[in-house]
């Protein structure tokens, strides 16, 4: 289903106006669309003059809204003044000239979409529901105007309305990122970020709150948290233990650890003691370390027993939950990204 609209192309014009009077970009400077949505515009080539003429040769009921002539609101005098003096000081056809320019900025609006997306496809490294990130050194190699689309696709993936992308802002995520400087933000409205990362570009969501996850590994063998799934094993020492060198594996001393566990995401301020290290080390040290960007930093796990670290999960183990010859019953625990569709937080499988 259709619904039309009566704007006339004294509207366009009024539209054009007032947004270059705010100041618009290309997309406000399209002006009225013909067709939006359910939403078309059959008359907008049609001046008002002709619309009255027409309505009054064929005697066609009309109603007129009273505030339309009320000038205490921009629109009428828009209306009222300025584009009456504009047409009879400076161009009698003035509707026709910013229909037709409408269309052009239409026109030209539609191409560089185009254009900033195939750069944005060939740009994005990853993308997941809370974030995307663009390869920074591609990006730099296009033009202004390709990069300012671009973040606009960007932002519309992560459903951040484009009204908070104003030109300040954009002026400020372009500045940020042309400097490159690592771990340099600009927020987007209240929700979300962008950040210049080791991995390049990284807009995402905010986030507020770093629930706790706890779990018994007696009673339960695996559970989903966020975008990994957990799962574990009670193992005996007269049962061969195959320690490994992946990272996404590890193994505890089960009396240390005990059967209450927990997990969360990492916070600034988390220490530890490191697996073979004299004294604790803030796990942001490990991080800066290791080098590990930003972006993943706030997405790793942090496995907990009561409120000591026990892993900083894919990174490090906790010296004090060690397996050591005295142990006599180990936690073997290993994790795995899962897909987002898949999963489903907080579940956990019992025994």
């Amino acid at each position: 289903h259709k619904l039309a609209t009566g704007h006339t192309a004294d509207d366009q014009a009024e539209t054009l106006l007032d947004h270059f009077l705010r100041g618009s970009g290309l997309l406000g400077l399209r002006g009225i669309l013909p067709k939006r949505g359910c939403y078309i515009r059959p008359l907008l080539g049609v001046e008002r003059a002709e619309l009255q003429a027409y309505v009054q040769r064929h005697h066609l009921a009309y109603r007129t809204d009273s505030s339309n002539a009320d000038l205490r609101f921009r629109r009428n005098r828009i209306r009222h003044k300025l584009l009456p003096q504009l047409k009879r000081d400076f161009n009698p056809s003035l509707v026709r000239t910013l229909g037709r320019t409408a269309r052009i900025f239409e026109e030209t609006e539609w191409f560089l979409e185009a254009e900033a997306e195939k750069a944005f496809k060939s740009l994005v490294s990853l993308r997941e529901k809370n974030q995307i990130i663009l390869d920074i050194d591609a990006f730099l190699k296009y033009f202004t105007l390709i990069r300012k689309y671009v973040l606009f696709l960007a932002c519309d993936a992560l459903s951040i309305p484009r009204q908070r992308l104003n030109y300040a802002t954009l002026e400020l995520m372009l500045s940020v990122i042309e400097r490159r400087r690592l771990g340099s933000k600009v927020c987007i409205g209240k929700s979300h970020e962008l950040c210049v990362d080791r991995d390049g570009i990284v807009i995402r969501r905010i986030e507020t709150a770093n629930p706790i996850t706890t779990f018994d590994v007696v009673d339960s063998t695996s559970l989903f948290f966020r975008e990994f799934e957990f799962k574990w094993t009670l193992l005996d020492t007269d049962t061969k233990i195959e320690f490994t060198d992946a990272r996404s594996v590890e193994c505890f001393d089960f009396a240390k650890t005990g059967r209450a566990l927990s997990l969360r995401l990492w916070a600034p301020g988390d220490k530890f003691v490191p697996l073979n290290f004299q004294g604790t080390k803030k796990v942001a040290d490990l991080f800066s370390d290791c080098k590990i960007p930003h972006h993943l930093r706030r997405t790793t796990p942090i496995l907990l027993s009561s409120d000591k670290i026990v892993w900083v999960c894919g990174y490090r183990i906790d010296d004090r939950f060690k397996v050591t010859k005295t142990t006599k019953e180990v936690l073997r625990i290993e994790f795995s990204h899962v897909d987002r569709d898949n999963r489903t937080d907080g579940k956990v499988s019992q025994r």
